[in-house]
């Protein structure tokens, strides 16, 4: 874990779902079989990287996201599943010393819409989908990295949505909100 500050623990899964690796103790052995990062690489072979919607962790209460890579032999059949709990409070601290006026935040979004992470944490619950539309249409607007970030102007809350899709994680988009009143108040002064 020595240079991955944003993940909590590691552990590999065998092809029946038990724990034969794990970063913390005591879990050798157990089966996570019914978990989604597991079930995933089984009813999907094609699945090639899988993050999970973020839940509450059943060992330290946290909000943890998960991320697994399936593990194949030389043929290409499933030996194992690689799997991480990543940490959203480690990327929300990093957000808290951008200063987007008290309106603003940042937040990280699935591509299906679900709320990663976000800098008004703990004020907000992560895992659910989003029905904004100014973040939907963010989300489903930017395009491959590289490409300008995506800007929507929402007048309906009288705030600008800026997002853009992450190049190394490109099933995730980082969306950043301010109030228009805010983003003005130095040209009306």
């Amino acid at each position: 874990l020595v240079g991955l500050p944003f993940v909590r623990a590691l552990w590999v899964l065998d092809t029946g779902g038990g724990i034969i690796a794990d970063s913390d103790r005591g879990n050798i052995g157990v089966s996570l079989a019914d978990r989604d990062y597991f079930r995933v690489f089984k009813a999907r072979p094609e699945t090639r990287f899988f993050l999970g919607a973020p839940v509450r962790s059943r060992s330290i209460g946290s909000w943890l996201i998960s991320a697994a890579y399936p593990l194949h032999d030389s043929k290409g059949a499933l030996v194992g599943v690689l799997a991480a709990a990543l940490e959203p409070p480690y990327f929300e601290s990093l957000w808290a010393e951008i200063d987007l006026g008290q309106e603003g935040r940042i937040e990280l979004y699935r591509q299906d819409g679900t709320l990663m992470a976000s800098s008004l944490s703990p004020n907000v619950v992560l895992g659910v989908k989003t029905s904004d539309t100014a973040i939907k249409a963010v989300i489903s607007g930017v395009t491959d990295s590289g490409d300008p970030p995506l800007l929507i102007q929402s007048a309906a809350h009288g705030r600008m949505v800026l997002g853009e899709r992450l190049e190394r994680y490109p099933q995730l988009t980082l969306v950043a909100q301010r109030s228009w009143g805010e983003v003005l108040a130095p040209w009306r002064k």
